[in-house]
């Protein structure tokens, strides 16, 4: 009785290491699939969109491509470079060109809705924020945050149907600059009002902060 029990437990652990062995294999096949080449010209490109090289790190993020079209992180960080340039269109188009590798990419259908949340196309917007919570479940902050985009979506669409007439005032170069302005506070007399602005002269992660 011992020794069939031994002899099921050692051809159960055989089965395991195969299985495991065979995913290794697949994995290590997998990532040299990716030319050397490729890899170099990804990390060029890494490297100059992290130094707010957007023009550089778009011709690496381009040659790593024609190594290897269907490289994800390529498209992908191709993908953010001309979000960042502003350029919606380019952006748009190779954030769908890496659904297409990787349909499940979650940075791809979260920033295609934002993308589309931008330029108004509201029924985009939605597909995309909607293909979140049904792909990833709808809980937790990923589901939270795409639940709160699609309320967003509802309330713009409502508000451009029932305009409300205003009338804002410039406050002044000081307060309506061209920096990204926000978190503002009123002193307790009213007379003095404080607030944070970004110089967008660095990358969005290294950016200045000052009031």
């Amino acid at each position: 009785m011992t020794d069939n029990i031994s002899g099921k437990t050692l051809f159960i652990l055989s089965l395991l290491f195969l299985f495991t062995a065979c995913g290794l294999k697949k994995q290590t096949a997998g990532a040299q699939d990716i030319p050397k080449k490729a890899r170099q010209h990804f990390k060029k490109g890494y490297d100059a969109y992290n130094y707010g090289n957007y023009d550089e790190a778009i011709l690496s993020f381009q040659s790593a491509l024609k190594k290897h079209p269907q490289y994800v992180d390529a498209l992908d960080g191709l993908a953010t470079t001309y979000k960042e340039k502003g350029e919606a269109s380019k952006a748009i188009h190779t954030y769908r060109r890496l659904l297409d590798v990787d349909a499940k990419h979650f940075y791809a259908i979260s920033a295609l809705g934002e993308l589309y949340y931008e330029q108004r196309n509201f029924d985009s917007s939605r597909y995309f924020y909607k293909a979140i919570l049904n792909t990833f479940g709808r809980e937790g902050k990923q589901a939270s945050n795409a639940q709160r985009r699609l309320d967003n979506i509802d309330f713009a669409e409502w508000a451009l149907k029932n305009p409300v007439n205003i009338s804002p005032t410039n406050l002044g170069e000081m307060i309506n600059s061209d920096k990204e302005e926000y978190s503002p506070m009123l002193t307790i007399d009213e007379q003095r009002l404080y607030l944070t602005y970004r110089d967008g002269t660095l990358h969005p992660s290294r950016q200045n902060e000052d009031i």
